[in-house]
């Protein structure tokens, strides 16, 4: 049986809806971890402060760093297991959202993710070099064919622009080739396509 102040409570939380009476109220507090600058997250030993700087972790090199203070810190409390666990999810989360990992199974310890990091980084930064080195590549010759379609042609449609800004280097060098003889730009992307 409900007392006086009960029913107040329902009257009040039902004035907007039946099933006012059943819906959660909890109060809480918003941290905005990205409010945090780094080097003041850097300089707190706390477990909250290498939370947040494993959420905003974007380089590798950083990366390695925070590792081995986040081993450091669960050093000085081994009995944070369960923390421990969530922690090494945290790094792997963190690594694969760098995008430098591609089918390699990333280990389940801290100290492990630590030795792979080591061997493994320069290997992921030459990786990463060439992938932007091609991407340049890549742009450099869309943006000179697209040049190139402007001045022999004058207009380009939309779709024929977006199709060579999306096209991989091998078909902007045949599509050059094609142009060089080209008398329109069905020559190059075909009837359907310039249409």
């Amino acid at each position: 049986m409900e007392d006086a102040t009960d029913s107040r409570r329902v009257n009040r939380l039902t004035s907007d809806s039946i099933l006012g009476y059943w819906q959660p109220h909890i109060r809480y507090y918003l941290l905005d971890e990205g409010a945090f600058p780094k080097d003041e997250l850097a300089r707190r030993e706390t477990l909250v402060a290498l939370l947040f700087r494993l959420e905003q972790c974007s380089e590798i090199d950083d990366l390695e760093d925070l590792i081995d203070e986040v081993i450091s810190w669960f050093r000085h409390h081994p009995d944070s297991e369960n923390l421990k666990r969530l922690f090494t999810e945290l790094v792997t989360q963190s690594i694969q959202n760098m995008g430098i990992v591609n089918q390699i199974r990333i280990p389940e310890d801290l100290k492990e993710i630590r030795n792979m990091l080591a061997t493994r980084t320069l290997e992921w930064k030459r990786q990463l070099v060439a992938q932007g080195e091609s991407a340049g590549e890549s742009k450099g010759k869309a943006n000179m064919l697209l040049r190139q379609l402007r001045r022999r042609f004058k207009t380009l449609p939309s779709h024929i622009e977006e199709r060579v800004l999306k096209a991989a280097s091998d078909q902007l060098d045949a599509w050059m080739d094609q142009l060089m003889d080209a008398t329109s730009l069905d020559n190059i992307f075909g009837p359907t396509q310039s249409h």
